[in-house]
């Protein structure tokens, strides 16, 4: 029974993690729909959307780290703007948004 609700919950974070991932960082991705995303993830729970806003990849690529390089900068702007904190890896070199 626990590996069956270990299994669901895994399943369950890959669906999550997918479809952000569908919104947030594709080359294409609109503004507006992850302004509205985020923002619901907000009104449901800061910690939420703290943990979806972070989530990596298997190559620990974060969201914002897909919107810069697709030089999606309205995104990157409303993945900052949600004041989570994250520490960024780029090549080796590690920063922490926290200004």
């Amino acid at each position: 029974m626990f590996r069956c609700a270990l299994f669901l919950q895994r399943q369950n974070l890959t669906t999550v993690q997918w479809e952000w991932f569908r919104i947030s960082s594709q080359k294409s991705a609109a503004s507006d729909r992850v302004q509205a995303f985020l923002e619901k993830l907000q009104e449901m729970s800061p910690e939420l959307l703290h943990f979806i806003v972070n989530l990596a990849d298997d190559n620990q690529n974060t969201a914002l780290h897909y919107s810069v390089s697709h030089s999606n900068f309205h995104i990157v702007r409303l993945l900052l703007d949600t004041g989570t904190k994250r520490d960024i890896c780029f090549e080796g070199l590690k920063y922490n948004n926290t200004f």
